[in-house]
């Protein structure tokens, strides 16, 4: 079962496995701030990585998505190397070998999203979701993503932050409103019902789907976020 990170409560279940880990690769930044006490608290004496190490991020508010820009997520690839080879060095090369095919194709789906983007004017690009979580996102590909819940899913809005939104929603005309996967869908129907809109289908901000989904994979997420975020953005130009 899918679980939002942001509001995940450990188990006494998930203590023990993490007292048992020998490794554990966290994304950091507050984004799994539970299971981050937990590590501290459950007696864990193993290696731990923070994917997140050396990548410039928001500091305001503190924004730990930066895996939506896939530059970024070629960082996170290189410290999770740099962690496993410390630590099985005897199968450094293998390691290093499996980064620079991952990383070639990272490069080619950055390249991707980039061109899916061009024909749609910069002004154009505004685009509706559930909370703040693609940031990144919008300043690696030039879109402006607005949401009515900041970065952590367990924080309400005001009724005048959401009045505000609807109120430049209807302004700029905007029709690509999304959900996403792991959402509360209440304020956006709120949304959608007082802005006369209809959803555009839903997004993968902070976790993949199942193996039989559309966001299976990070490459994946990626394409299945660019794929429908351009074609409802080139829709509204019709």
């Amino acid at each position: 079962m899918e679980s939002d990170p942001h509001t995940y409560q450990p188990s006494p279940k998930d203590s023990i496995l993490l007292a048992r880990a020998d490794l554990i690769v966290i994304n950091g930044l507050d984004f799994e701030k539970e299971i981050e006490k937990m590590i501290a608290s459950s007696g864990f004496k193993g290696k731990l990585c923070k994917a997140t190490d050396n990548i410039p991020y928001r500091k305001n508010p503190l924004d730990p998505h930066l895996w939506h820009d896939v530059k970024y997520a070629k960082i996170y690839v290189d410290n999770i190397t740099i962690f496993l080879c410390a630590y099985d060095p005897k199968n450094k090369n293998l390691y290093q070998d499996n980064k620079q095919k991952f990383v070639q194709e990272l490069d080619n789906l950055d390249q991707w999203i980039h061109q899916q983007f061009l024909t749609i004017p910069p002004d154009k690009r505004l685009v509706v979701t559930t909370h703040d979580a693609f940031w990144y996102f919008g300043k690696a590909y030039g879109i402006e993503f607005l949401s009515p819940v900041g970065i952590s899913t367990d924080v309400e809005p005001s009724a005048k932050k959401i009045a505000g939104l609807i109120t430049f929603i209807k302004k700029k005309k905007i029709k690509a409103v999304f959900v996403e996967n792991l959402a509360n869908q209440k304020l956006i129907n709120q949304i959608i019902q007082e802005t006369g809109l209809t959803l555009q289908g839903t997004l993968y901000a902070d976790s993949l789907s199942n193996s039989q989904g559309s966001a299976s994979t990070y490459e994946n997420m990626m394409r299945h976020n660019t794929t429908i975020i351009s074609q409802s953005l080139q829709k509204a130009l019709s």
